[in-house]
């Protein structure tokens, strides 16, 4: 499962925010991987909205341990930043 997938399936869209204000566009969520593969320090890099802000924020909190980086055989730490798109337009998906 790629990274985005892994966001998608944990994504509970504010659908009814979403279509009401006809939003279109990008949330980036910037994150710490530790050396364990645990996600940390989630925050907002660029905002669109902000029930979308947090959707996007709990989703990534969900996320399941990381691969290891390794650098030189040993563990290390990562910064990551991840685009979430948001669009009225798109179909809403039925909810589990």
């Amino acid at each position: 499962m790629t990274l985005t997938e892994a966001i998608q399936q944990r994504m509970v869209r504010p659908w009814d925010v979403i279509r009401a204000q006809h939003i279109d566009g990008w949330v980036f969520v910037r994150f710490t991987v530790t050396p364990d593969g645990i996600v940390k320090n989630a925050r907002i890099a660029e905002s669109l909205q902000y029930d979308c802000d947090v959707a996007a924020l709990l989703a990534v909190r969900q996320l399941p341990q990381f691969e290891l980086l390794l650098e030189a055989g040993k563990p290390i730490a990562s910064d990551m930043t991840v685009p979430i798109r948001f669009n009225w337009r798109a179909k809403q998906r039925p909810t589990k």
